[in-house]
């Protein structure tokens, strides 16, 4: 019985890292987990859960004896297994969960995406599965491969927007009544669009100069608002860092260069502005005020379908959602002056754009929309945000 014990303490002290071995409370750990009073598993993981390891011990070392069944041996393989991932993934920032969680290797994708599956019943609330696919067309791999997997990017969508916004390749924005399938897109419930991403962005990945970003702000506000605003697909809004560009002969030297680091390489903290937006090289565009007001525009019409379309047959163009909101575009080099049916309710709202409502006030234009829904915009080519959007939560 003391050899055997002998030589599970030596196991103990061999799967402590060299640090840990010269350590009372990281061996104490590792010991009492082994040999110390039995627990349940429901016990177990509210301490995981609460990060109720000693002070002291490396994460790692507290996992690996759930790993190897040796911390509680009266639970079954699969407790110990779950317990792990909880004690694991509960201690972890996002950063080391990319850098330290893997999926063992599965057969399948299927088992691939039951073990992630797994996961995200760790990390609450649960998140769906997106798959990042790159299919422009004439690709090996398609899309359609994964539609029964989960939702699937649509790399098309923020190419072909970029282009119309851009006005490229004789584009309108009148073109895109028929936004979405009509444009040759995957159909709407497997779709996960965005106007640009982390890759792109930077040149890298698909879509090319056509691609919108923070670097051409007025043009990228327009779209993402666009974005929101289209029931099309699942949206998905960037957040950046800017970084010193410098490009030659149509390519950025710098696009490798990471997020605003201190002389160590430490990342900088990201400061927050009175006005809400970030500072310190952060971008941080889900905190402008223009998208912001658009999301909460995409949450209020949620469901309701695309409507009350009107265009000038080139880049004025207006729709929208039931009778719970309405947008109307100017990207013409001249200005838009027209009375349209919203589809509203008759009062005075809020234009989300130019401000935003505080109380029973506007902080910008103000929309009147008469009984029959009809209301009347003015938008200058020169306005700083050439779009305006109201919906319900809005009126005054």
């Amino acid at each position: 019985m003391v050899l055997a014990q002998e030589d599970k303490v030596l196991q103990v002290l061999l799967d402590l890292m060299p640090v840990q071995q010269q350590d009372y409370v990281p061996l104490a750990g590792a010991l009492e987990r082994c040999f110390g009073q039995q627990t349940s598993t429901d016990s177990m993981r509210n301490q995981s859960f609460h990060w109720r390891h000693r002070e002291g011990e490396i994460l790692g070392a507290y996992v690996a004896d759930f790993n190897r069944q040796r911390g509680y041996p009266t639970f079954d393989p699969a407790a110990c297994e779950e317990l792990a991932l909880d004690a694991f993934i509960q201690g972890l920032t996002p950063e080391q969960r990319k850098e330290h969680l893997h999926i063992p290797a599965p057969i399948t994708f299927n088992g691939a995406l039951e073990e992630a599956e797994r996961v995200e019943a760790v990390l609450r609330p649960q998140h769906p599965i997106r798959h990042q696919v790159i299919d422009l067309g004439g690709e090996p791999i398609t899309s359609s491969e994964y539609f029964h997997l989960g939702r699937v990017s649509e790399f098309k969508y923020g190419a072909k927007l970029g282009t119309v916004f851009r006005k490229w390749n004789s584009k309108k924005l009148s073109y895109t009544k028929t936004w979405g399938e009509g444009w040759g897109f995957m159909p709407n419930g497997n779709a996960l669009v965005f106007v640009d991403n982390h890759d792109n962005q930077r040149g890298h990945g698909a879509g090319g100069a056509s691609i919108v970003t923070f670097w051409d702000s007025r043009l990228y506000k327009m779209a993402v608002g666009y974005m929101l605003a289209h029931p099309y697909g699942v949206a998905r809004v960037m957040s950046s860092f800017r970084w010193n560009r410098n490009i030659v002969n149509g390519k950025d030297q710098n696009d490798w260069m990471g997020p605003p680091s201190h002389g160590d390489g430490s990342t900088k903290p990201v400061p927050i502005n009175p006005d809400q937006t970030c500072g310190d090289g952060w971008v941080c565009e889900h905190r402008w005020r223009q998208i912001k007001s658009m999301v909460i525009f995409r949450n209020v019409v949620n469901g309701l379908p695309h409507s009350n379309w009107w265009d000038n047959q080139s880049n004025q163009v207006a729709f929208g959602r039931g009778n719970r909101g309405f947008i109307v575009f100017n990207n013409d080099d001249w200005n838009l002056d027209v009375t349209l049916n919203t589809g509203m309710p008759g009062g005075t709202y809020c234009d989300v754009i130019s401000g935003q409502k505080e109380g029973s006030r506007c902080t910008g234009k103000q929309i009147h929309v008469g009984g029959d829904g009809r209301a009347h915009f003015k938008i200058s080519n020169r306005d700083e945000d050439p779009f305006v959007a109201i919906h319900a939560e809005s009126k005054l």
